[in-house]
């Protein structure tokens, strides 16, 4: 079975129909053959825009989705924790934020090389322990 794991953007833009990047993150999530990962401290944040840039009701059709099983949640445990702080310390200068760095240690620890983003720039720099370099989506399409 292929993995993906998500990083909030493609997720946003993939439910606003305004966003610029709407129609390649709706396309891909909707055309993925295999399983959607999305670490559950992206939860929070991908519901934050959503009732900020969209509306409630969004935000609320995207907490059915989970709740439907549409996504798979990955519960961050204790060693992803240690490498979030190990990664957002090391990366400070970029910021690299919990949510990218989540992303990262939960790709490294199911060893996926596959992650859904819009944010190039902080998965290209950062050196994953398991692999050369992630393939992006929709980048590395």
């Amino acid at each position: 079975m292929r993995y993906v794991i998500a990083d909030t953007g493609p997720i946003v833009a993939a439910i606003r129909p305004n966003d610029a990047e709407h129609d390649i993150c709706a396309s891909i999530l909707q055309s993925f053959q295999g399983s959607l990962i999305i670490p559950d401290v992206a939860i929070t944040e991908i519901c934050y825009l959503l009732r900020t840039q969209e509306n409630p009701q969004t935000e609320v059709r995207f907490l059915n989705s989970v709740a439907s099983k549409e996504f798979v949640i990955e519960h961050l445990i204790d060693d992803d924790w240690r490498r979030v702080y190990t990664l957002t310390d090391k990366y400070d200068d970029f910021p690299l934020g919990v949510v990218d760095a989540a992303v990262i240690a939960v790709a490294e620890r199911l060893k996926i090389s596959e992650i859904a983003t819009l944010n190039d720039r902080h998965f290209r720099a950062v050196r994953s322990k398991h692999l050369k370099a992630f393939r992006l989506l929709p980048y590395d399409l």
